[in-house]
């Protein structure tokens, strides 16, 4: 995970890009905000969140990397995780792409029959949360 890297001048361009797309496209159902499982939210990540609720867009945190978390960690750092972020760690996809853990879940909560996972505008929760890897839906605000 990181930032992309380049010339400011370019990272200015992608920014009011990027800006430009999750504001305007209409289809867009859900955004995805990767947060490293292991080092959790960063700085960034909570400006991604904030900003994404202040333009009423919904979507969806995903903890990548969480084959990094050693076994000793995993429950705790997924509290800690969902803590900072104002969730609890069913609202949270915990997927590791090394390993594949958690992302047939992911893709079935997110483009299934269920509907997409997400932190939705509007503030309420919808559904029941369960322990698995991918979350439930949810309607809640931070």
């Amino acid at each position: 995970m990181g930032t992309p890297s380049g010339p400011a001048k370019e990272r200015s361009a992608w920014k009011g890009m990027l800006e430009g797309y999750l504001t305007t496209r209409e289809t867009l159902r859900v955004i995805f905000v990767l947060v490293d499982a292991e080092v959790g939210p960063t700085p960034l990540d909570h400006q991604m969140i904030e900003w994404l609720q202040s333009i009423d867009r919904d979507y969806r945190v995903v903890a990548a990397k969480s084959d990094r978390v050693k076994a000793s960690r995993q429950l705790a750092q997924r509290r800690d995780v969902a803590a900072v972020l104002g969730l609890t760690t069913p609202d949270i996809a915990w997927v590791s792409s090394s390993t594949g853990m958690g992302i047939d879940e992911l893709r079935r909560r997110s483009c299934g029959d269920s509907g997409p996972a997400l932190i939705e505008r509007g503030g309420n929760r919808e559904g029941a949360g369960d322990s698995g890897s991918a979350g439930k839906p949810v309607k809640q605000r931070r």
